[in-house]
């Protein structure tokens, strides 16, 4: 269950202000420009963005990730995609 803590943290930036809101472990959950344009994170157990929404709703990425928490791919919502591989070493 997600628990948003009141820690929000307000920015300037030159696109104006933002708002941070973030779960009980300090990880952002969602992020508001001063235009109202927002975004939300998900996450899987480990912590790890699984993905980014537009206005909670609409998809902008989403991404994958092996055993050992490295990412593999990327999903992007114009159907874009990358690849992530490493080296065994």
């Amino acid at each position: 269950m997600l628990q948003v803590t009141d820690r929000g943290a307000h920015r300037t930036n030159p696109r104006g202000a933002t708002y941070e809101a973030h779960d009980l472990a300090g990880r952002r959950v969602s992020l508001q420009w001063a235009d109202n344009f927002w975004v939300s994170y998900s996450r899987n157990a480990a912590g790890e963005v699984t993905a980014i929404y537009e206005s909670g709703v609409n998809p902008l990425v989403g991404y994958t990730y092996d055993d050992l928490g490295r990412r593999t791919g990327a999903y992007r919502g114009n159907n874009a995609q990358t690849f992530y591989t490493y080296d065994a070493g």
